[in-house]
């Protein structure tokens, strides 16, 4: 695997042989560094009251850029914690538009939640 993008929210590896990409999303920084936690805490607020993490945007923009650069790749994700909520509502944008490279699968490990938001359509609780 190679690295191909690498951010303090996101790195995406490429395996050009199979034609694959593997993308994941950080979660939760445990460290509190200045440079993540104000806006971490303001993610895990977002999703505890039922809205979609904002860092989706930052990610968005990485994630079709690396998409651009392989056009043929197959795309996987994965993330834990706020790092899974990311990939999930990366991956609901990514089917939203006919031009943006959807997930072949992702893998959520120990997503943040809420009981006030409602189970995306086509997802189910595990």
């Amino acid at each position: 695997l190679k690295v191909v993008h690498a951010s303090l929210d996101l790195v995406c590896l490429a395996d050009h042989d199979g034609r694959r990409m593997f993308t994941t999303a950080r979660g939760t920084d445990n460290n509190l560094r200045h440079t993540t936690l104000p806006r971490d805490l303001g993610n895990d607020t977002l999703i505890a009251l039922g809205f979609g993490p904002v860092r989706v945007r930052q990610v968005a923009a990485a994630y079709q850029s690396v998409c651009d650069a392989l056009p043929e790749y197959t795309s996987f994700g994965t993330g834990h914690s706020l790092g899974a909520t990311v990939i999930e509502f990366l991956a609901m944008w990514a089917e939203s538009g006919p031009e943006r490279r959807k997930f072949q699968r992702i893998d959520l490990f120990n997503p943040g939640s809420s009981p006030l938001r409602r189970v995306l359509p086509g997802r189910r609780r595990a």
